[in-house]
């Protein structure tokens, strides 16, 4: 539809009164004494919805056969472009690595479930509704997985716990799945500026989560790095002062991390250039711990490296935050 012009009118007073647009009234079956509901947003737009919206149509999606691996990967990005409700049709009968790779993106992604299947068709729903899982909690909650994730995986590399290193990486799987939610949420509210009011946002807001969660991911991601190295290395083949060195640097990477997310949520712009400026001394812990490195071409210096760059990685991200911080403050000052 096109946009219409309409002239603001005023009755007794106070009262505030302009025509809706008789195409769109048609369209969304507006009658007589229907109510609308009227979402003001904070850049000064009015969102008119209908109270009674139809339910969006069911998504059908024809999938060929091809390795799991890879129709996994397909069905999580069309749950993150904020699909409802999915029928993943084959053109002939559905195998069973199609199905098994359908049954393990319900199992891993938030909200959604088989409600329907035949032997050439499964039907799935997202029963989540974006608004009861605000996307400021589900960052949150990637915040405390990260960072217990990337303590635990340093403790595996000190003590040689492999236990723990396991553990570490079987956590990443949680962290992966609030990312889709996020970036799922995040699509929904682009195609449905009503869903960002609901949840007390705007739409450059969420964009901030969004990227927020990401970098979040990522820094999941290398304390699995660390955790999958610690595997390779044995306490006394490592000297005293390289586990020191890692100890150090890696609790310089976790402040910087927790400072970064104190930023974002409490818009603290003085810290967040506080915490960008302290990371530049991080080159100096880098520096120590690759002269303490192992020189020879050995399983031991390799997981080294490998650790010290995920380490440096983690406070890379950090300062990433931190942009997003200034941005996300910057953006309620204009």
């Amino acid at each position: 539809m096109n946009p219409e012009t309409r002239k603001v009118q005023v009755t007794g007073g106070s009262t505030y009164i302009i025509s809706l647009p008789k195409s769109w009234a048609e369209s969304s079956k507006i009658q007589k004494g229907d109510s609308l509901t009227l979402w003001p947003r904070d850049d000064g737009h009015l969102i008119v919805e209908p109270r009674t919206i139809s339910k969006k149509k069911t998504e059908e999606i024809i999938l060929s056969e091809e390795p799991p691996t890879h129709l996994l990967r397909r069905l999580i990005g069309l749950y993150m472009a904020g699909h409802r409700q999915m029928k993943l049709r084959t053109e002939n009968r559905m195998s069973q690595k199609t199905r098994k790779a359908i049954k393990e993106l319900t199992k891993r992604a938030v909200g959604t479930e088989i409600i329907e299947e035949s032997s050439d068709f499964v039907l799935i729903q997202d029963f989540l509704d974006p608004s009861d899982l605000p996307l400021d909690k589900t960052v949150r909650r990637m915040v405390v997985m990260a960072s217990s994730m990337f303590t635990d995986s340093i403790i595996s590399v000190m003590d040689n716990n492999i236990d723990l290193a396991k553990d570490v990486q079987s956590r990443d799987d949680e962290v992966d799945r609030l990312y889709w939610l996020v970036s799922k949420q995040f699509n929904m509210v682009l195609n449905d500026p009503i869903l960002a009011s609901k949840m007390g946002l705007t739409s450059p807001q969420c964009m901030n989560f969004r990227a927020v969660a990401r970098t979040i991911e990522r820094i999941a991601d290398h304390a699995c790095k660390i955790a999958a190295n610690s595997a390779e290395l044995k306490k006394e083949d490592v000297a005293p002062k390289t586990l020191k060195l890692i100890d150090e640097y890696s609790s310089f990477s976790a402040d910087l991390f927790d400072k970064s997310m104190k930023s974002f949520y409490g818009k603290d712009l003085k810290l967040a250039n506080e915490t960008m400026d302290v990371a530049e001394e991080g080159a100096t812990f880098r520096k120590k711990l690759a002269r303490n490195i192992p020189k020879a071409d050995s399983t031991v210096a390799v997981a080294l490296a490998f650790i010290s760059d995920s380490i440096e990685r983690v406070a890379s991200y950090s300062t990433n935050i931190c942009e997003i911080a200034i941005n996300h403050v910057t953006l309620e000052e204009n």
